[in-house]
C-alpha cells in the first residue's frame, strides 16, 4: 500500500472514531501511519546515502559520515518489523548493512545484516531487494579476495536485475564482473563484460556507469575496442567478433586476492607498445575515482550503484 493511500484511510479511520464513536479505529489509524513514518525514514535516509556518495565522487577525503542515515534506516526497519511488513523490513536491512559496508567500510558488521535482508526479500519475492544484498555481499566476498564467491553473487544478483529489467543494475554489476573476471586472469572476458557494460550504460543514459566503465578500462589496462568489434552488441548482449589482443597480464596475476602489485606495466595492443605511467597495483571494486585524474587511482571507492 502507498503511503498516500496510507493517509486517506488514517482520515477515514479519524473520521469513524469522530462521527461514529468507534474507538478502536485509532489504533488502526496509528499503525497506518506507521507505516507512513516507515516509508518517509526510508525514503530520506536514501538520498543523505545517495549525497555521500556524491561526496565520494567530486572528493573521497571529504566524505562525511551523516549521524541522521543510520537512524533513520534504524528507524524504518524497527516500524516494519512491528507492522509484519516483510518485504519493507527486508528493504530497510538492506540499507542498513549498505551503510556499514559503503560508508563505514565495515563488512563485519555488514554481511549479516545483509544476508537476513536477502533472506527476507526471497521468503516474499522481492527481486529487486535480492539483488541489491547479493551486489553488496558479492563486494564483501571480493574485498575478502574470495572470488569464486564473489564471482557467484554478481551473476545471481545481475540475472535478477535483468528479470525486473533495472538495466543500469546490469550495467553497474557488469564493472563489478569484470574486476572480478580481470583479477582471475580472465581478461578477455572482463573486456567483453566493459564492452556490455558500456553499450547498457549508453542505451539507458547511466553516465554515472560510463564513467565506471572508463575508470575500470584504464585501471584494468584493457583499451576500448574498436567500433567493429561492438557490431556483435545489441540490447547488451555478448560481443561477437575479434577483440584486441592483449598481450601480458596487464596489472592482475593468478591469485585470489584483489590488489597487490602489477607484474607488467606494459601491454601490446595490436602490436603498437603502450606503457603506464607508473606500475600499477591491481585495483579493489567497486573502486574510487581519482580526483581531476581519471585514468589514475586514488583509494578504492566506497559506493553503491
Amino acid at each position: 500500500m502507498s503511503s498516500e493511500n496510507r493517509i486517506e484511510r488514517a482520515r477515514l479511520l479519524y473520521e469513524r472514531a469522530v462521527f461514529a464513536g468507534d474507538a478502536g479505529a485509532l489504533a488502526t489509524a496509528d499503525s497506518e501511519l506507521d507505516g507512513v513514518e516507515a516509508d518517509l525514514a526510508l525514503a530520506r535516509g536514501r538520498v543523505i546515502h545517495t549525497r555521500f556518495l556524491g561526496q565520494l565522487d567530486e572528493d573521497p577525503d571529504r566524505a562525511i559520515e551523516d549521524p541522521h542515515e543510520l537512524v533513520l534506516f534504524e528507524r524504518a526497519a524497527k516500524l516494519y518489523r512491528e507492522l509484519a511488513d516483510v518485504r519493507g523490513e527486508a528493504e530497510a536491512l538492506f540499507w542498513i548493512g549498505c551503510f556499514h559496508q559503503v560508508v563505514r567500510r565495515d563488512d563485519q558488521t555488514a554481511v549479516p545484516i545483509l544476508e537476513r535482508s536477502r533472506e527476507l526479500a526471497e521468503q516474499v519475492g522481492d527481486k529487486r531487494t535480492m539483488s541489491e544484498a547479493l551486489r553488496h555481499l558479492g563486494i564483501a566476498e571480493h574485498r575478502a579476495g574470495h572470488l569464486d564467491g564473489a564471482r557467484e553473487r554478481l551473476e545471481e544478483s545481475t540475472r535478477l536485475r535483468r528479470e525486473i529489467g533495472s538495466m543500469p543494475g546490469v550495467a553497474a554489476n557488469l564493472v563489478g564482473q569484470a574486476y572480478i573476471a580481470a583479477a582471475d586472469d580472465r581478461r578477455d572476458y572482463a573486456r567483453t563484460l566493459l564492452s556490455e557494460a558500456a553499450a547498457i550504460a549508453e542505451a539507458t543514459g547511466a553516465h554515472r556507469i560510463t564513467r565506471q566503465v572508463d575508470e575500470a578500462r584504464a585501471d584494468l589496462q584493457l583499451p576500448e575496442p574498436d567500433d567493429s568489434a561492438d557490431e556483435g552488441f545489441e540490447q547488451g548482449g555478448p560481443v561477437e567478433g575479434p577483440q584486441p589482443q592483449i598481450v601480458g597480464q596487464g596489472g592482475f596475476s593468478r591469485v585470489a586476492t584483489p590488489c597487490r602489485e602489477a607484474q607488467s606495466s606494459q601491454v601490446s595492443v595490436r602490436g603498437r607498445r603502450w606503457r603506464s605511467r607508473r606500475r600499477r597495483r591491481s585495483p579493489r571494486w567497486p573502486p574510487r575515482r581519482a580526483r581531476r585524474r581519471p585514468r589514475r587511482w586514488a583509494r578504492s571507492r566506497r559506493r553503491r550503484t
